[in-house]
């Protein structure tokens, strides 16, 4: 249901297609867009040993296809953002700034995960170091519920501006440990911050909320230590109705 951009839509609809090609003939991009949706799937990879096999097992779910299929063209019709590619270093992620994703695509999409190692379902952290594509990925939940976040992890997130963002590193990070220096010196060391944010943790029907990708960000300043207390300067803008939300979550 939140599957919301046209790359997205075109590469599942064609993995859930009755003539879907195997996982070893789609190209580069297309086995991460795989990927995303064997996770979405299985987010513990249940009992598979392949990428392939999962997709296999759908062949003879003609009515679940068809639904899907379905499913992911009426949502993209009532898409309201425009999907913005990522460029440069991040060029060839299956990824999409101000798009929505959940845990178990953004995590395989970043190479964090694998049918033969960690698998999405076991991820519970707020941030993650992506060592292949050296990038920090900072997932942000806005709205913090006291009943799932302790005092010591609802930290103080939002909008300063469209393109300024307030965030709170985990507590841990002290602003001379290897992370915190890391994020301070990302852009003369040459690695890369994503930044992933949502409203809620949940949907109002009882499952995760989706992430969306503000996209790169470039480390400002920061104060304090356990927590660092970090402004970045998004490279593009926030949209108006996240925005909107986002500076709320400041009061």
């Amino acid at each position: 249901l939140h599957v919301d951009d046209p790359l997205r839509v075109a590469a599942y609809s064609k993995l859930l297609a009755d003539d879907a090609p195997a996982y070893d003939e789609l190209s580069e991009q297309e086995q991460g867009y795989a990927r995303m949706l064997f996770f979405s799937l299985w987010p513990l990879a249940e009992g598979f040993s392949s990428y392939q096999a999962g997709l296999d097992s759908l062949r003879h779910q003609h009515a679940f296809r068809d639904e899907l299929r379905q499913v992911l063209a009426h949502v993209l019709q009532k898409a309201d953002h425009v999907p913005v590619p990522l460029l440069g270093t991040h060029a060839a992620i299956p990824l999409t700034i101000h798009a929505s994703y959940s845990r178990e695509e953004i995590l395989p999409a970043l190479g964090q995960a694998s049918v033969d190692g960690q698998k999405p379902g076991h991820f519970r952290e707020g941030v993650t170091w992506c060592e292949s594509i050296q990038t920090d990925a900072l997932f942000v939940t806005l709205e913090k519920d006291e009943k799932d976040f302790s005092p010591e992890t609802r930290y103080k997130d939002y909008a300063l501006s469209d393109s300024l963002f307030h965030w709170e590193s985990q507590n841990r990070t002290s602003e001379r440990s290897a992370t915190g220096v890391r994020y301070q010196t990302h852009k003369e060391k040459g690695t890369h911050v994503l930044l992933f944010v949502r409203r809620y943790k949940q949907t109002d029907i009882g499952g995760p909320q989706p992430w969306m990708l503000m996209g790169p960000a470039e480390y400002v300043k920061h104060t304090g230590s356990k927590p660092m207390a970090i402004e970045w300067k998004l490279f593009h803008q926030i949209p108006a109705d996240v925005l909107t939300y986002s500076a709320i979550a400041a009061g």
